[in-house]
């Protein structure tokens, strides 16, 4: 389903297949809804250089989230 105006937009590995090039890109876009807009970006990523566009990280450890 769609939602017109979600508050959050659940992204999972959105950069995963892509090349370096286009996953910035692909990054720099999803930084517009939340500067422009105010909307929170949930975003699962394995590529800590994926994770570093990111404002707060929480990491998956054994099964607990740690900071």
């Amino acid at each position: 389903a769609l939602v017109p105006d979600p508050d959050i937009l659940a992204c999972d590995d959105p950069t995963g297949d892509l090349d370096r090039n286009p996953a910035s890109e692909t990054l720099d876009l999803l930084q517009i809804p939340n500067s422009d807009h105010g909307k929170i970006i949930l975003m699962l990523t394995p590529d800590p250089v994926v994770a570093e566009f990111a404002k707060r990280t929480l990491h998956l450890d054994n099964g607990k989230l740690t900071n």
